[in-house]
């Protein structure tokens, strides 16, 4: 009730995304491209932090969202980002998303230098399994490079996600 109290000042205020505005509480922006934003939301229900995409979109776009909301619902593995759950209305496009703590690889590797020989086993193996993972699922992901791979921490065990999926095709059987 506590919460939902909280939400309902902040909504008068203008929050609010979609569908999801009485289920997360921005919290930062941590990115932004050509054609939209990320943020971190938190939820309301349990106070975990996830990452909202949000994007404008035209009929071009809204192909692209669908077919990437496509293949991140057909995904249950430790080394891909989880999909939670996502919105469309007829202007934007909304995502929510597993926040990875320690950011994109790209960013890893520029602010360490390299990626530690302690770590590059463990992540190739993060990476093709993850890969074959989609392979299985016949998605094909067309866009992996070090700002798409994303590092997560359990436990003080970092691992590898692959994330983004907005330029992935979904093949049938």
């Amino acid at each position: 009730a506590i919460i939902r109290e909280k939400y309902r000042k902040k909504k008068k205020t203008g929050y609010g995304h979609g569908l999801f505005g009485d289920k997360y509480r921005k919290i930062k922006k941590i990115g932004h491209g050509a054609f939209g934003e990320a943020f971190t939301v938190e939820s309301y229900e349990n106070g975990k932090t996830f990452v909202l995409k949000t994007e404008k979109l035209d009929t071009q776009m809204r192909r692209k969202r669908v077919d990437e909301v496509k293949a991140l619902k057909k995904c249950d593995h430790p080394n891909i980002v989880q999909y939670i759950e996502h919105s469309f209305d007829s202007e934007n496009s909304n995502i929510i998303m597993e926040f990875c703590s320690w950011g994109d690889l790209a960013a890893f590797m520029k602010e360490e230098g390299s990626v530690p020989q302690s770590l590059c086993h463990a992540w190739l193996v993060d990476l093709a399994g993850g890969m074959e993972y989609l392979q299985s699922k016949r998605i094909v992901h067309r866009d992996l490079k070090p700002e798409n791979i994303f590092i997560s921490s359990v436990q003080n065990l970092k691992s590898l996600k692959i994330g983004d999926f907005g330029l992935a095709r979904c093949f049938e059987r």
